[in-house]
C-alpha cells in the first residue's frame, strides 16, 4: 500500500498556530495574574476587619500598605501587558510593497 504524502505546513500557517499559542498563554496567565492578585486582595480585606477591633493607627497603616499593594498589583499588570503588546510588534509580519 502508497503512503500517503502530506502536503508541507506553510509559513503562515505556522505563524497562525504560534500565534494561537500565543495568545492562548497569554490570555490565561492573564487570568492567573488577576485571580491571584484577587486572593491577595481578599487576604488583606481580610486583614483590614480583623484590625477593626484595633488602633486607628495600625488601621491606617494596613490601609496605606494595601494602597501599596494594589498599585504594585496594577503596574505588574501593565507590565506584563506592554510586554504583550511588544511581542505582537516585534512578532507581526510586515506587509511587503
Amino acid at each position: 500500500m502508497p503512503v500517503a504524502e502530506t502536503p508541507p505546513i506553510r509559513a503562515n500557517d505556522r505563524i497562525d498556530a504560534a500565534r494561537g499559542i500565543f495568545d492562548a498563554w497569554v490570555a490565561g496567565t492573564e487570568a492567573t495574574l488577576k485571580a491571584s492578585f484577587e486572593v491577595h486582595n481578599a487576604g488583606l480585606a481580610a486583614g483590614l476587619a480583623m484590625l477593626d477591633a484595633t488602633s486607628t493607627s495600625q488601621r491606617a497603616a494596613l490601609q496605606e500598605w494595601n494602597k501599596a499593594a494594589q498599585r504594585a498589583q496594577e503596574a505588574a499588570l501593565e507590565a506584563f501587558q506592554a510586554q504583550v503588546r511588544a511581542t505582537e510588534r516585534a512578532t507581526t509580519p510586515r506587509a511587503k510593497n
